[in-house]
């Protein structure tokens, strides 16, 4: 289902038919209607077919991709860098002119879905990663405190933690938590 929001109601009307050759198409006129539509339809892309990109449609697409993440097209009559980078920052996946969309619909619309798959995906690498050093960081601490309070090395240490967990059967995250707490917790 794609999602068509088009407020200068400009009579576009190949753009229309090459949407429409795409599937199902719901045309809204107002952000209000776009609002409601993404609430009632499940919507695979947004296409903005607008006269210009400004400040507010850009902050409005911003708050909308935040709670529907979905691929967004951009279709202008005129387009900048600055309003690309814009655009991009709010989270559009595609913007484009009135003239290189003629005839590329399909083309486009399939370059912004695969770009906003590989964003979310790497959007969730870099937070498995984030996660992991996280981890990583607090592993180090409860080695730390180990090593203090028993005097050991740094293997020692790395060694009690790892049979500490496999005797649990826990992982050695949850493990150096409890360490960590406990350690802040007596001071």
């Amino acid at each position: 289902m794609l999602l068509l929001y088009d407020p200068c109601e400009m009579d576009d009307v190949m753009l229309e038919k090459e949407l429409a050759s795409g599937g199902d198409v719901v045309v809204v006129k107002s952000l209000p209607e776009l609002r409601a539509a993404a609430e009632k339809i499940g919507v695979e892309l947004l296409v903005c077919h607008v006269g210009d990109i400004d400040m507010s449609l850009l902050e409005t697409l911003r708050i909308f991709i935040q709670q529907y993440p979905l691929p967004v097209v951009v279709i202008s009559v005129r387009l900048d860098r600055k309003q690309i980078v814009d655009a991009a920052r709010a989270g559009v996946a595609m913007c484009v002119t009135r003239d290189m969309a003629a005839g590329n619909i399909a083309l486009i619309l399939e370059m912004a879905r695969v770009r906003h798959d590989e964003n979310g995906r790497h959007r969730r690498e870099m937070h498995q990663m984030q996660v992991q050093l996280t981890e990583r960081k607090l592993i180090e601490r409860a080695k730390g405190i180990v090593m203090k309070q028993r005097g050991a090395t740094e293997e020692e240490a790395y060694r009690a933690l790892r049979r500490v967990a496999m005797n649990s059967n826990q992982r050695l995250y949850d493990i150096a938590r409890g360490i960590v707490t406990a350690a802040e917790l007596l001071g």
